[in-house]
């Protein structure tokens, strides 16, 4: 997508805006999986202590979402009508250019 220079220093301003906002978000979130890993190599922890700590971290996700959402938003007003067509015409549809994404596969361990 070709940015003016403008549009790339506010684009820049916005991505720092948003890390900067999701650090203790993303620090919360951390502090939540160790916590689960912790129940987990406890041989006496209870289906509920596992259910709430997830659900703590479902809560906390689902405000990670919220805010990457407005950012996305917030990142669109800066665009002009054709820019934000072409976002969804490029490789991977929104520039992730088909990185990522869910699947089956070897991933980063198994679910024990």
């Amino acid at each position: 997508m070709n940015l003016t220079p403008e549009q790339q220093t506010q684009m820049r301003d916005l991505r720092q805006k948003h890390f900067e906002e999701m650090a203790p978000v993303r620090e919360e979130m951390f502090k939540l999986r160790q916590d689960l890993r912790t129940l987990w190599a406890n041989p006496g922890v209870t289906k509920t202590e596992i259910q709430d700590k997830t659900q703590q971290m479902n809560q906390l996700r689902d405000q990670m979402q919220d805010k990457m959402i407005q950012h996305r938003l917030e990142a669109q007003k800066l665009l002009t009508p054709e820019q934000i067509a072409a976002m969804g015409a490029g490789p991977g549809k929104g520039g992730r250019g088909g990185r990522g994404g869910k699947g089956f596969g070897p991933g980063r361990g198994g679910c024990y």
